[in-house]
């Protein structure tokens, strides 16, 4: 599989499913409301005329020196601003080289809410970057990542 669509499928997955994880939960069954402070009184702001408001500055992405004109430099650039990536340095992101089993296994947890779960027990466990060890517990106790012959490999491509 090309590097660059394998890139390509894990920041779609990264960004759809971080579009599910990310909505306010629904209330179950019944609630009861809480009782509300009674009112107090209090004067009414005043604001001068030529007061404007002044806008939130929506925080940035870093500005990666490598993806300009890329294919996937919108997407690069929306899951950096979710916080799902990082990049390869200060201002590189790498978008050609391939992804690892373990990077996809941190963007997958990024996304999820999946329970603190040790799937883990593989022989090359400690091979394993130590940044990457929570999502692979996690991943693996879901099911979602998986070895073959007792290994995770978390170094090979995630193709």
């Amino acid at each position: 599989m090309r590097r660059g669509l394998s890139l390509l499928c894990a920041l779609a997955l990264a960004l759809s499913l971080s579009a599910c994880t990310t909505q306010e939960p629904q209330p179950t069954g019944s609630v009861s409301p809480e009782p509300t402070p009674a009112a107090t009184l209090s004067p009414a702001p005043t604001v001068s005329p030529s007061a404007e408001p002044t806008p939130t500055p929506e925080p940035e992405a870093p500005a990666f020196s490598d993806i300009q004109g890329h294919w996937a430099q919108t997407y690069i650039e929306e899951a950096t601003r979710l916080g799902l990536i990082s990049g390869t340095g200060s201002d590189t992101f790498s978008p050609d080289q391939a992804i690892t089993r373990q990077e996809m296994m941190v963007l997958i947890d990024r996304c999820m809410d999946l329970p603190d779960e040790n799937g883990l027990g593989f022989s090359d466990d400690g091979q394993i970057a130590f940044w990457a060890l929570e999502a692979a517990a996690r991943t693996t106790a879901a099911g979602l990542i998986q070895g073959n012959n007792g290994k995770l490999m978390p170094n090979a491509s995630a193709s």
